[in-house]
C-alpha cells in the first residue's frame, strides 16, 4: 500500500462482495489502516441480478460488523440488464461506488482484482485484437472521476488469499456466477489451467503487462507532446491540425492524436474503439462526423468541431454568476443567453460546419416598469467571460 502514497488519515474504500479475494482484501486493509491512521469503509453492491444477492449482502455487513469495519450496502433498483449482462453489471457497480464515495468524500477505493483476473483479462483482449492499450489489461491504480481506483493484489495468487483467509478462520461466500459458462470470462478461466499445463505463467503475463505499460506510456509521452505543441485548442471550441505535421509522425501517435482530439473537443461519454479510428485515418474523407464531431480537411487543416445538434440547448446566464454550458464557463455582466451557432460576422478562413458549434452569447432585452432597456454592444461596454473546459 506505501506505493500508492495514500494520504494520513485519509478514508478509504473496499468494495467488498463477500467472495474470497473482496474478503482478504478487507481483512489486510483494515489491519494496515489501524497501523497508518486511514480509516477503512466497505462497500457491497447489490445488482439485484438475483434473489440471493440481499441475503449475500447482509451476510457481508455481520461479517464487517465482526471485524469492526463500517460497512455500507449500495443497492441498484434500475432495470435488469438482459444481454452483456457482465458489462453492464460492472457499470452498475462502478456507478453506485462512485456515486457514494463523491457523496461521503472518499477519494480512493480498493477493488480485489488478483493475477488470476489480470491473466484472464490479457486473453480476452488478445482473442478481440487489443492494442498495446487493452493488453496492458488492469491497472494497478487508475482514475474514474475524482476516484482513484487501487488494486493492490495484481501481483497476488488466488492460492495465497484463500490461504490467508483460511489461517485466520475466516469463510467466505461462492458466487454461483464464477462457475457460469455462459460468462466470457469463466470460460477463460477453465481454458487457461490447460495452458498453465503447457508452460504458460502467470509470471510471464505479469512481466508482459507491465512492459506493455511502459511502451503505452512512452508512446502517451509522445501524444501529449505532438498535441500540445500542433494540436491548436481555439476558445471557441474546435480543434486545428496542420495535415502535413499531422502526417509526419507515425501511425500508432497519429490514432491516438486523434483520439484524445475527438475526446476532447466532442467529449462523448462513448470511448472510441480502434477500429473506428483506424478506418477514419485509413480511409479518411474531406468531411465526415465521429464521435460527437465533424473532421473537415480544409485549406491544408484538419478542423474537428463538436457537432451542432450534439451540443446543449439554448441556456439562460444570470448577471454576474458564473454557469456551465455545454464544454464552456460563462459569466456575463448583465442576463443573457447561450447557444450554439454562426456568429454575425462569417470567416473564410474557419469552415461553416465549424463556425455552427461557437458559443454565442446574446443580451436579453429587459422590460423594466414598462421601459425598454436595450443593451446595445456597439455603444456599450459589457464583461462577457467565456472559457473552454478541456475534458480531464
Amino acid at each position: 500500500m506505501a506505493t500508492f502514497n495514500i494520504p494520513h488519515q485519509s478514508t478509504v474504500g473496499v468494495g467488498v462482495s463477500g467472495g474470497a479475494d473482496s474478503l482478504c482484501l478487507a481483512v489486510l486493509l483494515n489491519n494496515w489502516g489501524q497501523k497508518h491512521g486511514i480509516k477503512i469503509v466497505g462497500l457491497t453492491i447489490n445488482h439485484n441480478l438475483r434473489d440471493e444477492a440481499a441475503e449475500e449482502a447482509n451476510w457481508v455487513a455481520c461479517q464487517m460488523k465482526k471485524l469492526n469495519i463500517e460497512h455500507h450496502i449500495l443497492t441498484y433498483n434500475g432495470p435488469k440488464p438482459t444481454t452483456r449482462i457482465e458489462e453492464k453489471a460492472r457499470d452498475i457497480r462502478y456507478n453506485l461506488l462512485q456515486e457514494f464515495c463523491n457523496k461521503n468524500n472518499i477519494q480512493y477505493i480498493c477493488l480485489a482484482h488478483h493475477s488470476d483476473d489480470q491473466s484472464e483479462t490479457f486473453f480476452a483482449r488478445l482473442a478481440r485484437g487489443s492494442g498495446i492499450d487493452g493488453l496492458c489489461s488492469i491497472n494497478p491504480i487508475a482514475q474514474r472521476g475524482n476516484l482513484t481506483l487501487i488494486r493492490p493484489f495484481l501481483n497476488t495468487n488466488k492460492e495465497d488469499i484463500l490461504n490467508t483467509l483460511k489461517s485466520k478462520k475466516i469463510s467466505w461466500v461462492e458466487d454461483p456466477m464464477n462457475q457460469d459458462t455462459t460468462f466470457e470470462r469463466v470460460r477463460w478461466r477453465l481454458e487457461l489451467k490447460n495452458l498453465w499445463r503447457i508452460g504458460l505463467t502467470k509470471t510471464g503475463i505479469l512481466l508482459s503487462t507491465k512492459r506493455l505499460q511502459r511502451a503505452k506510456e512512452a508512446l502517451n509521452f509522445y501524444t501529449d507532446l505532438f498535441f500540445k505543441t500542433h494540436v491548436k485548442i481555439d476558445e471557441r471550441g474546435f480543434a486545428k491540425i496542420a495535415i502535413s505535421e499531422f502526417e509526419q509522425i507515425p501511425m500508432e501517435i497519429r490514432l491516438r492524436v486523434f483520439a484524445k482530439t475527438l475526446d476532447t473537443i466532442g467529449q462523448s461519454e462513448t470511448p472510441l474503439s480502434m477500429e473506428s479510428l483506424e478506418n477514419a485515418l485509413s480511409n479518411f474523407k474531406k468531411c465526415f462526423t465521429l464521435a460527437h464531431c465533424h473532421i473537415i480537411s480544409y485549406r491544408k487543416h484538419i478542423f474537428i468541431a463538436k457537432e451542432h445538434a450534439r451540443q446543449e440547448p439554448l441556456k439562460n446566464i444570470p448577471a454576474k454568476k458564473w454557469i456551465t454550458w455545454d464544454r464552456f464557463r460563462i459569466w456575463c455582466e448583465k442576463p443573457a443567453i447561450i447557444y450554439a451557432g454562426t456568429s454575425k460576422k462569417t470567416q473564410k478562413n474557419i469552415p461553416f460546419l465549424v463556425q455552427q458549434s461557437f458559443p454565442i452569447v446574446e443580451i436579453k432585452k429587459t422590460l423594466e416598469k414598462s421601459k425598454k432597456l436595450d443593451y446595445n454592444l456597439n455603444t456599450s461596454h459589457i464583461k462577457i467571460y467565456i472559457e473552454f473546459i478541456s475534458k480531464k
